[in-house]
C-alpha cells in the first residue's frame, strides 16, 4: 500500500540524500528521527555491510493497554542504488515481549527517484505480513495501517526540514522542526494493534 505518492524534497542530488540520512554516521539518520520524533531509545545501529544490509535496534515507550512499558523492537534494512535514478531503502520491522506481535511484521520501502526535471522526489509503500493465524487480523491491520500512514508523514517532515536546512545556507531549523515530532511510530504501531487484540481476547472470555 502507498502511504504517500511521490513529494519533492529539497536535496540537490541521490548522493547528498544518502550522504544525509542513510550513510554510516550521517548527520540525520533514521535512528536519529526515530530518537527525536518517534521517542525511541537504546538505539543500535550496525554498520552497512558489503551486500548494504544493516539493523537498527532499540526500545520503544509504550502506553498501550496490556503492554510493558518499554518493548525492544528490530530494523532490518537493505539499501538498492539504482545508478543515477533512485535508490530504495527497504524495512522489515518486528517487535518482541508483546502479546501476538509475533502473528505479523510489517515491512515498508522508502523510495527516491529523480523526476523528469531532475529533481528528488520521494515515496513510501508498506505492507503489514502475517506469519500466523490470528482471529484478531481485522483489529491488527486496521490499527497498524492507520498509524504507519502517521508515521511516515512525520518522516517525510523530518526530511524536508534537515534537507531544507542544508540547501539554504545560514537557515536555521527553527520551530518548524518541532512539529515533526509523532507519538506513534512503526514499533508503537505493532504494539498498540497487539495489545488491543489481546485486550479483545480477554473480553470475549469475561462471563457476561
Amino acid at each position: 500500500e502507498c502511504a504517500f505518492e511521490p513529494e519533492d524534497i529539497s536535496c540537490t542530488d541521490l548522493d547528498t540524500f544518502y550522504n544525509l540520512f542513510l550513510q554510516n554516521d550521517a548527520p540525520h539518520s533514521i535512528a536519529s528521527f526515530m530518537e527525536q520524533a518517534m521517542g525511541d531509545v537504546n538505539l543500535v545501529t550496525s554498520r552497512w555491510t558489503s551486500q548494504e544490509e544493516r539493523t537498527i535496534d532499540y526500545s520503544h515507550p509504550v502506553s498501550a493497554p496490556l503492554a510493558p512499558p518499554l518493548a525492544k523492537a528490530r530494523k532490518e534494512q537493505r539499501h538498492i542504488r539504482y545508478g543515477d535514478y533512485g535508490l530504495c531503502l527497504e524495512t522489515d520491522t518486528y517487535v518482541e515481549d508483546v502479546p501476538m506481535a509475533d502473528c505479523f511484521y510489517v515491512t515498508d520501502r522508502l523510495v527516491v527517484a529523480v523526476d523528469h526535471d531532475g529533481k528528488l522526489q520521494m515515496s513510501t509503500y508498506f505492507d503489514i505480513r502475517f506469519v500466523k493465524s490470528t482471529m484478531f487480523r481485522a483489529i491488527i491491520s486496521n490499527t497498524t495501517r492507520s498509524e504507519f500512514l502517521k508515521s511516515f508523514m512525520e518522516l517525510l517532515k523530518y526530511v524536508r526540514i534537515k534537507s531544507s536546512s542544508i540547501s539554504s545556507l545560514g537557515q536555521q531549523d527553527g520551530g518548524e522542526e518541532q512539529n515533526a515530532t509523532a507519538e506513534t511510530g512503526p514499533a508503537s504501531t505493532i504494539i498498540t494493534a497487539a495489545a488491543s487484540a489481546k485486550q479483545q481476547q480477554q473480553q470475549q472470555l469475561l462471563p457476561s
